[in-house]
């Protein structure tokens, strides 16, 4: 236990070397203590500086502040209650912002004196000041983006959004008055699933859909959700943006249109061409030497390879107006790798490129989860790259392996130096490897391999050293529970 002498001696440390400022004054407002706060910090003086017995005026004459503190002060003693404010004074030529606190001194029931308490809030003030302005930039600048954005907390509710989104979000009903404080029972389910899968699984998702919009109408849009994650990998909520692409796909379209016109014109000629010549090939192949034979054989398949290419170009255009369904189910990947590099044999032997291909996994690891048709379509395609691009005489590596819950495809081959260019837009459509190559196709193979990985939430990576190349699948290991995304648009 402290004696009374002791709380005296901790009181008056308490009093002199706290660093917020400390003053005490009568009813008269006449300074009758203070502590080596107030010295150093309000008047600049030392301690020999006379202070005790003089009143506000006059320890701060001809001061803007001293007034306010006069009022303020003198509002308490009347009020009988603490009296809190701030106001901005000169210390060392620098103007600060103190926030000042006076409470009545009441002995007995009496009034006898008036307490202060000063800190200095310059800092935090203008912290505050810069937060306001940071915020107020922050919502101009959403407000006018032609983006839909919004955020959520880990509990779904909205917390920020912009007008678009509002709007978005709701499918027009314009119920946002103060705040964000909307019910989100009225929102699009699909968005709300959407949120919730990234929400759950802290995954990405990058996604193209028709939305109906306020006007009625249906829109085109493409959609980026991300998780927002504590320092310890924490989910803490998610933001959302969506860019209306309305733009691109009538462009898309008529581009498409345009293909497909092209490919059906072509496709029937091109049919007849390839009977004649296997007739002719039937007809004379015992009556020509080995080097004609091997001609009119390469001419025959570069001719099915084209016809093939516009049936593809064709059925894609036609294909459920641009939206890939996805059909889950389980089935041996090793099985459909073999089989994929069975069909693919004879185009390695034209160009005398040996496949060689090497798993790593297990029994149990080869039963996929996935819609093994459209990943039979990306293997196809993965296969007829690599070979086409092939240096002659060269060797097509493929692997497969289970590494970090994902399946892990590589493509190895060797070709002509890809081109920086070309790196960054190989992915996307209608880009080819060398229009001017016989073998190049009209720039879609590479574009469906990468939306439809999109769709089971995986990726597709070119890693490229002068010649040598290595494009790489991954497929994360899903099951029934997992699989969430059905759909993707082309």
């Amino acid at each position: 236990m402290i004696d009374i002498e002791g709380k005296e001696h901790l009181l008056d440390a308490i009093f002199e070397y706290c660093e917020d400022i400390i003053t005490v004054k009568d009813l008269d407002l006449k300074y009758i203590a203070y502590n080596k706060a107030f010295l150093r910090s309000i008047i600049e003086g030392d301690e020999k500086t006379p202070i005790i017995g003089k009143s506000i005026d006059e320890v701060f004459p001809n001061n803007e502040c001293a007034q306010v503190v006069i009022n303020n002060t003198q509002k308490a003693i009347s009020e009988l209650e603490t009296n809190c404010y701030t106001f901005r004074h000169k210390i060392h030529g620098v103007n600060k912002i103190i926030k000042q606190t006076t409470t009545p001194i009441v002995k007995d029931g009496i009034v006898c004196g008036v307490l202060s308490v000063s800190r200095d809030v310059t800092r935090e003030e203008n912290l505050k000041t810069r937060l306001l302005e940071k915020n107020y930039q922050l919502n101009t600048l959403l407000e006018n983006l032609p983006l839909l954005v919004y955020m959520k907390d880990k509990n779904r509710n909205l917390v920020v959004a912009n007008n678009e989104s509002r709007n978005f979000v709701l499918n027009g009903i314009d119920s946002y008055s103060d705040g964000v404080e909307i019910d989100m029972k009225d929102a699009l389910p699909e968005v709300e699933n959407e949120d919730n899968y990234v929400l759950q699984n802290k995954k990405y998702l990058r996604k193209e859909k028709v939305v109906k919009g306020s006007d009625g109408k249906q829109h085109w849009y493409k959609i980026h959700k991300a998780p927002i994650l504590t320092s310890n990998n924490e989910i803490n909520g998610l933001v959302a943006i969506a860019k209306n692409i309305d733009a691109d796909k009538k462009l898309e379209h008529q581009r498409d249109l345009f293909l497909a016109t092209l490919s059906h014109d072509l496709k029937n000629p091109l049919q007849a061409q390839i009977s004649s010549l296997e007739m002719l090939y039937r007809e004379y192949y015992g009556k020509i030497d080995e080097d004609h034979q091997e001609i009119m054989k390469l001419v025959i398949e570069s001719a099915k390879y084209m016809k093939d290419m516009l049936c593809t170009l064709l059925k894609t255009c036609k294909q459920n107006n641009g939206i890939i369904q996805l059909v889950y189910s389980r089935f041996d990947i090793l099985s459909l790798m073999t089989k994929s590099i069975r069909e693919v044999r004879d185009l390695g032997k034209i160009k005398n490129v040996e496949i060689r291909f090497n798993s790593k996994l297990t029994e149990d690891e080869k039963l996929m989860y996935a819609d093994e048709n459209q990943l039979r379509r990306v293997i196809g395609n993965m296969l007829n790259n690599a070979i086409n691009y092939a240096f002659e005489n060269s060797v097509v590596d493929i692997s497969i392996k289970l590494e970090n819950g994902f399946y892990v495809f590589d493509f190895k081959n060797e070709s002509e130096e890809i081109s920086e260019s070309l790196k960054v837009n190989i992915f996307n459509k209608y880009v080819c490897g060398n229009p001017l190559e016989s073998n190049s196709g009209v720039g879609l193979g590479l574009y469906f391999c990468r939306k439809i990985l999109e769709a089971h939430d995986g990726t597709i990576s070119l890693d490229n050293i002068g010649t040598k190349n290595t494009f790489s699948i991954k497929i994360p290991k899903l099951d029934e529970k997992s699989a969430l995304i059905t759909e993707v648009a082309l």
